[in-house]
C-alpha cells in the first residue's frame, strides 16, 4: 500500500489508494491541504488527491494526468507541487506550470481540470514558463510564487502568475546555480531559502505571514531619525491590509498597500517629497474594513 498516516494516537493505517498504484507508481512529493486532503506527485504518471477523511464509497481519491477531461495538466511529468494562501493547488511539471483552481471537486463526478496560465510577452501569448521544467514552488505571505526551475534560476511572479516581480540567476546573482532543488519561505522574517546543485543561500524577501487581525503592529525604526534614509516597516498587520499614513491634522500622506503582512513606507509624501518633522499616523485597514488599529510614527529630520 503507497500511503501511510501515523495518527496523534499513534496507530498507523495504510491506504490502496483503489488499487490504482502499482510497484512502477512512486509518490515523490505530498502535500496535505487547508481542507485536510493530500495531494501527491506521481512519478510520470501525473498527481494524484486522496482524502483520508471519506471512504472509498464517497469517493476518495482522484488521478490527474495530460490531456482535456483527464486532469489538464499539460504533460505527465510533474516535479513540484503546492497549496497557495486561496487554496488553489500549483502544479510544476516538465512543460511549466498548471493551477488546480477548484480543488474542492476533486471528488465530485466530475472535477475539474487544472488550467495553464496565459502571459503575454513582447506582444504574444504563452502559457507561463513553457518548455521551462519547474522544480520548485513556494508561497510567500503575499501569495506570490517563488518558482525554482532545472536549469533558469529563479522567478518570483505576482499572486495570479501573471507579472514576473523578480528573476535570479547565476549570471546577474549570487545564486550558486539555474538547477534549482527545492525553495521554502519563512513567514515569520519573509527570507526565502534556495535549494541548488551547488548549495543554500538566502534571499531576504519582503513579505511575511499575514496576520489574523490588525490589532497590535510594529513600526520600525520608530522614531526615524535624521541620519536614516531607509524603508520604514509596518509589521503585524493582515494579508492585503490598506495603509494610510496621515499627519496630525489627518491630512493623506501616502497610500500603501500590504506585502502579506508588511507594508514598507519610504518617508516620503504623495508628491515624492521627504515628510518634515513630526508626528505621523498609520492607518491600518483589512480587505473587508472589519479589522483596524492605528500606531504613531515619530520622524526627526
Amino acid at each position: 500500500k503507497p500511503l501511510a498516516v501515523l495518527r496523534p494516537d499513534g496507530s498507523w493505517e495504510s491506504f490502496d489508494l483503489e488499487g490504482n498504484f502499482d510497484a512502477a507508481n512512486v509518490l515523490t512529493r505530498m502535500i496535505v491541504t487547508s481542507d485536510g486532503d493530500v495531494w501527491m506527485v506521481v512519478n510520470r504518471g501525473g498527481v494524484a488527491a486522496f482524502s483520508p477523511s471519506r471512504s472509498q464509497e464517497d469517493k476518495n481519491f482522484e488521478l490527474f494526468k495530460s490531456g482535456s477531461g483527464n486532469g489538464g495538466l499539460p504533460v505527465d511529468e510533474v516535479y513540484s507541487i503546492t497549496e497557495d494562501l486561496d487554496g488553489e493547488i500549483w502544479v510544476g511539471t516538465s512543460d511549466g506550470v498548471a493551477v488546480f483552481y477548484s480543488p474542492f471537486d476533486a471528488f465530485t463526478n466530475d472535477p475539474s481540470d487544472a488550467r495553464q496560465i496565459l502571459v503575454e510577452q513582447d506582444g504574444i501569448f504563452q502559457f507561463l514558463l513553457e518548455a521551462q521544467s519547474i522544480s520548485a514552488i513556494a508561497v510567500d505571505g503575499a501569495n506570490r510564487k517563488w518558482i525554482g526551475t532545472f536549469g533558469s534560476g529563479v522567478f518570483l511572479l505576482s499572486e495570479d502568475g501573471t507579472e514576473q516581480i523578480l528573476r535570479f540567476t547565476a549570471d546577474q546573482s549570487p545564486l550558486f546555480s539555474d538547477v534549482i532543488n527545492d525553495i521554502v519561505v519563512d513567514d515569520e522574517t519573509g527570507e526565502v531559502f534556495i535549494a541548488t546543485v551547488e548549495g543554500i543561500l538566502s534571499y531576504q524577501g519582503d513579505a511575511t505571514g499575514g496576520e489574523p487581525s490588525n490589532e497590535c503592529i510594529t513600526v520600525y525604526p520608530n522614531p526615524v531619525r535624521e541620519n536614516y534614509s531607509g524603508p520604514i516597516t509596518i509589521e503585524g498587520i493582515m494579508r492585503n491590509s490598506d495603509v494610510r499614513i496621515t499627519d496630525m491634522r489627518g491630512n493623506l500622506v501616502a497610500s500603501l498597500e500590504s506585502t502579506g503582512g508588511r507594508a514598507i513606507w519610504d518617508g516620503k509624501n504623495l508628491n515624492g517629497e521627504q515628510v518634515a518633522t513630526g508626528v505621523y499616523f498609520a492607518l491600518v485597514s483589512s480587505e473587508s474594513a472589519d479589522s483596524e488599529c492605528v500606531s504613531k510614527i515619530l520622524m526627526i529630520k
